[in-house]
């Protein structure tokens, strides 16, 4: 009798805890879902607020200057970035492009988006064509030029930004988009050589 009750007691323990562990039968384990649920009135990543400066520029949009020749259109200047970089297009027609020069606090981009584009960095010469990307070190010199018989079109940017202040510096307004830019002087050049030193860039002649 007594050896009854303890196997009845044995058999009812372990049955109990087979169904405890929702292994009875096969019958799977219920799980609650542990993982926390965001708040977005905690949860700083959550916090979406727009930027006072936020602003989608069309594809025409932007400051936009005549600087040695080229059609420059800023897209982002650095102070609306936190000064971490600048972005913008060039617009560089045929037999146009720049002087050897050299920048010492910023690294520079550029990106082929339509037309042909010799890229000179360092000792080496590209043939760049579009969807071609190079990035330019700072203390590396460089220039570019548009060999090509057809208008050429880049995207360019700095990293930090800052420099780009130098195109509406020296840059002369853009009037009409369709007109020939306004003849590069003498004077037009020793400007550009004097205001660029002060942003640490160093035209190499």
């Amino acid at each position: 009798m007594f050896k009854r009750h303890i196997i009845k007691l044995i058999v009812g323990i372990f049955l109990t805890v087979v169904i405890i562990t929702g292994c009875a039968f096969g019958v799977p384990q219920r799980h609650t879902n542990t993982v926390p649920v965001a708040d977005s009135t905690t949860d700083p990543a959550l916090n979406l607020k727009t930027p006072a400066n936020l602003q989608l520029l069309k594809n025409t949009e932007g400051s936009s200057v005549w600087a040695m020749g080229v059609l420059v259109t800023l897209k982002l200047q650095s102070k609306d970035a936190g000064g971490a970089y600048a972005i913008f297009e060039d617009y560089i027609r045929p037999g146009i492009g720049t002087p050897l020069h050299v920048h010492s606090s910023e690294e520079e981009f550029w990106y082929v988006l339509d037309g042909e584009i010799n890229w000179y960095v360092g000792n080496k010469e590209f043939q760049a064509k579009k969807g071609d990307f190079i990035n330019t070190p700072r203390g590396v010199p460089h220039r570019f030029k548009n060999t090509s018989s057809k208008p050429a079109r880049m995207f360019l940017g700095y990293s930090p930004g800052g420099f780009e202040q130098w195109f509406l510096d020296v840059g002369k307004p853009v009037k009409n988009i369709k007109e020939p830019p306004p003849k590069v002087t003498s004077d037009d050049i020793q400007k550009a050589i004097k205001v660029a030193k002060s942003y640490g860039v160093e035209f190499i002649k």
